[in-house]
């Protein structure tokens, strides 16, 4: 039996209420302005529409009127955890992201022109009281980056910061004749050869290139990037 059909016979999801499963990755507390447009939707897949604006405390940082729209078909393609909020319970689950589109500023970004083949977007819902997640992270041997919050701006920067960490590892591997990393072992010896620093400072550098060719923000992007080194102990 392959992978693909023991995978077709699990149990079906069928998302009832797609903005209430929604709210937890686009809006918390202080992002309550966010707008989340459901446009289209069957069981287990919607098309979104999603606009991210600063809160009254980020919007100094920020021309005025900015906002980030995010444009994508999710696909829940596994449950997850439940969140329990003053709406009730909310079932949370990892979505594949289809035909990821962003307008950043009034400027259009296309994932799929930016990041190297076969790599995959995926929102993976989670409380957002655990601690134990992060915001964005990106498995080479997967070629997956994931995100499990997108209610601040600051998260597509991170996003961007995660793009950058695709196409270093292509650049650095493949797409130059270096090692193609294929195993959690290979993964570790290959980090441990670059170090945290050289990895973590390439991936922002990619992101600024990103964001100097789309016309973005580069000065809110370096801040991003100044306090996740600064989190890193590194500078």
């Amino acid at each position: 039996m392959n992978e693909f059909s023991k995978y077709e016979q699990q149990e079906e999801i069928e998302i009832k209420d797609w903005s209430k499963t929604l709210e937890p990755t686009f809006r918390d507390s202080y992002h309550q302005q966010n707008e989340v447009l459901v446009e289209r939707a069957d069981k287990n897949s919607a098309k979104v529409r999603a606009i991210i604006k600063p809160s009254k405390e980020e919007a100094a940082d920020f021309p005025k009127g900015f906002f980030v729209q995010m444009e994508s078909v999710l696909e829940a393609k596994e449950a997850g955890p439940v969140l329990n909020s003053g709406n009730g319970q909310i079932e949370m689950y990892d979505f594949n992201c289809k035909d990821v589109q962003f307008l950043v500023g009034g400027k259009k970004v296309n994932f799929s022109e930016i990041l190297p083949d076969d790599t995959n977007f995926v929102i993976k819902q989670c409380p957002t009281t655990d601690r134990s997640y992060g915001n964005g992270f990106y498995n080479p041997l997967t070629k997956t980056i994931e995100i499990t919050t997108f209610s601040k701006i600051d998260a597509f920067f991170t996003l961007l910061h995660e793009a950058g960490h695709a196409i270093d590892f292509f650049n650095k591997g493949v797409n130059k004749g270096g090692p193609e990393v294929k195993t959690q072992d290979e993964l570790s010896k290959y980090t441990d050869s670059r170090g945290l620093r050289d990895i973590e400072r390439c991936a922002w550098a990619e992101a600024l290139k990103i964001a100097r060719a789309k016309g973005l923000p580069t000065k809110q992007i370096r801040k991003a990037m100044k306090k996740s080194l600064c989190g890193y102990g590194l500078k």
